[in-house]
């Protein structure tokens, strides 16, 4: 857990100044795979999108040494090959670094690489896309367990972390993301003589070392831990390590250990706290998009509200909380096309849409029979009904794209309404046959569905904006009296007729095209949009907001920051904003036993005087890295 950081980061502290003076290559490497791990790829590149990642290392799997990320790890007998394709729980990635596509220079690299130019790496299988076993990665994946295989996972590790000794056999680690290994020169290493003349390719045993346990063991040894051997076991000697005085092994007393691999690695907690930072530049640049939007020409939006604490996680819970300084962050997650050059930002809403006016029907009506003489038309009162009343859905999602063009295509949504009504047939109007005039009373349940909505204003569109209130968020309307619509809105309608004789059910639908007149597309909430991975890997349950009150969208009084003007923050005062991420939840903390999420109390996501920051708006400073006691991390919305 975390209480292992401080270890892991001193250790690997260390072997960072033991590679600075052995090769620079090796801390270049490290940077460039926390380069990567930055990145945050999408489909269709990847199986799963987003940061923390890392790169397939460079094997014989393909067949060859080239630089370049294979396709598949190797597996863990012999010298693993072939490589693994799909799921497995056997999976090893461990070969070369792919410097050619990580853009690391090493000079005039030789495929048999004789010196050991190029850094090996290996890469516990969590943060390989090519399987998308591990199906969630975000911050909490810091207290995920690995028990046994598990694949696909999203609350336990499918793989385990790799693990790293000394060389008296102590673990410096077993929460290893990834580790760098720069060879040296060839050597007689274990019961193996290192050669890299082979035909074809040296195999990893030629350039990774083995050592017995304990030091100069002959009959006493109790482990041999090989670099080479595709077990997620590595082993580090320090430099100048020798053989104890009285080895077991009398010819290595007092001798220097065989062993030149160089070792550095980066732990899980260390990758996250650098992954954490992505989110949050991609927090802050959703915040700061957003306040510096045009909601219409000369009005930009300005800083959002902050969502209020809340359990569970569901979307409408990241919904903007009118008046609120201190909660979630607010978001939508943005699975739309960029808005056209020049056009309106793609700004998505959360608040009820509604359409009037549209096209009539064919003109043929369907009747219910309710007696042997007594007819209902059925069509032509879902016809005249349609006309004169708005189409409602509450959790219906649009999205500007333009000036011109709204888009509320959301699979599912919005859900279908069912409403009663009361109607009466008085005569036989639109169809042939004879049915007598007549009245009968019956009700009407009616379900309507729109499955998506693309409308394109045929002339210039009216467009209002309303802005923020403590009682509404900043939102926009748009009407148009000449719309091209693609999409139909299918109206299903089930009759029970009440009628002196007995009931009478009939069910009955019909297709109308949306629209074609004067269509209102009302409130539509504006939220900060954030990239879709962000979503699909639940950054946002750790995602959290808070907003100056000098640059609230409308003056308070609020019930947050009690009678704070602005932000404290590490002792500085701030007039803009703070995207904060919480980090995996700490299993120990003084105060709060066990940190639960989703939650309604801030306690269960930050720390320290973070955690009564809602009563306050003061937080604590920036930290270099997490601690068993503390990870929260933020980053400043400027205003």
């Amino acid at each position: 857990m975390l209480g292992g950081i401080a270890g892991n980061l001193s250790s690997t502290q260390r072997q960072m100044e033991q590679a600075q003076t052995s090769n620079v290559s090796l801390l270049a490497a490290r940077q460039a795979l926390l380069n990567y791990a930055s990145k945050a790829r999408t489909a269709p590149d990847v199986t799963r999108g987003g940061p923390g990642y890392l790169p397939v290392p460079d094997s014989l799997a393909n067949g060859n040494y080239n630089g370049t990320s294979d396709d598949r790890c190797l597996g863990n007998s012999g010298n693993g090959l072939p490589g693994i394709i799909g799921m497995s729980a056997n999976k090893r990635c461990l070969g070369k670094f792919p410097w050619a596509d990580l853009k690391l220079d090493l000079g005039d690299v030789q495929s048999n690489d004789p010196e050991g130019v190029v850094p090996w790496l290996a890469v516990s299988a969590n943060l390989m896309r090519e399987d998308d076993c591990l199906t969630l990665l975000n911050s909490d994946i810091v207290n995920f367990a690995y028990t046994s295989f598990s694949c696909p996972s999203s609350t336990q590790l499918p793989h385990p972390w790799l693990t790293v000794r000394d060389h008296n056999n102590n673990v410096v680690s077993d929460r290893v993301a990834a580790l760098l290994i720069l060879p040296g020169p060839p050597i007689q290493t274990g019961a193996r003589t290192q050669v890299r003349s082979l035909s074809p390719l040296p195999q990893p045993a030629d350039y990774l070392d083995a050592i017995a346990l304990p030091l100069g063991c002959v009959a006493s040894c109790v482990s041999t831990y090989d670099n080479a051997a595709l077990t997620n076991q590595f082993v580090m000697v320090s430099p100048g390590t020798r053989y104890p005085v009285n080895s077991e092994d009398a010819s290595k007393a007092g001798q220097p250990v065989a062993f030149n691999d160089v070792v550095i690695y980066i732990t899980i907690d260390e990758l996250m706290a650098h992954i954490e930072r992505k989110v949050l530049a991609e927090m802050s640049k959703a915040v700061t998009d957003f306040k510096d939007k045009a909601a219409i020409p000369g009005a930009t939006l300005g800083f959002p509200w902050a969502s209020t604490f809340a359990s569970p996680a569901i979307i409408g819970n990241f919904y903007m909380k009118p008046g609120t300084l201190v909660g979630l962050f607010p978001f939508f997650p943005d699975v739309t096309t960029p808005s056209p050059p020049g056009g309106y930002p793609a700004i998505q809403s959360g608040i009820a849409w509604n359409v009037t006016g549209v096209a009539a029907p064919a003109k043929n009506c369907v009747r219910v029979q309710t007696g042997p003489t007594r007819w209902i038309n059925l069509r032509e009162n879902i016809h005249t009904n349609i006309m004169t009343e708005s189409v409602l859905g509450n959790t219906a999602t649009c999205t500007w794209k333009g000036q011109d063009f709204v888009d509320c295509t959301d699979p599912g949504e919005p859900k279908p309404i069912s409403k009663t009504f009361t109607r009466f047939s008085s005569s036989a109007r639109c169809n042939t046959g004879s049915p007598i005039a007549d009245t009968a009373a019956y009700s009407v349940t009616r379900t309507i569905s729109i499955p998506n909505l693309d409308l394109t204003c045929n002339s210039a569109p009216t467009v209002t904006y309303q802005g923020a209130t403590t009682a509404l968020p900043q939102r926009r309307s748009w009407l148009c009296n000449s719309v091209t619509g693609t999409s139909t809105m299918t109206v299903n309608m089930t009759d029970v007729v009440s009628y002196s004789i007995s009931p009478f059910t009939s069910t009955a639908s019909i297709s109308i095209v949306v629209p074609s007149a004067t269509t209102t597309i009302s409130n539509l909430r504006y939220q900060p949009l954030v990239p879709y991975w962000f979503y699909d890997n639940k950054w946002h349950t750790t995602a959290l907001f808070a907003l100056s009150p000098s640059n609230a969208p409308a003056a308070g009084p609020y019930t947050d920051c009690g009678g704070a003007t602005s932000l404290t923050i590490g002792g500085q005062s701030s007039t803009g904003a703070l995207v904060i991420q919480a980090g995996g939840r700490l299993p120990s903390l003084p105060a709060t036993p066990t940190q639960t999420r989703p939650s309604a109390n801030i306690s269960d996501y930050l720390e320290g005087i973070n955690a009564v920051a809602a009563t306050s708006c003061m937080f604590d400073g920036t930290v270099a890295m997490p601690t068993s006691s503390r990870n929260d991390q933020h980053e400043v919305v400027k205003p």
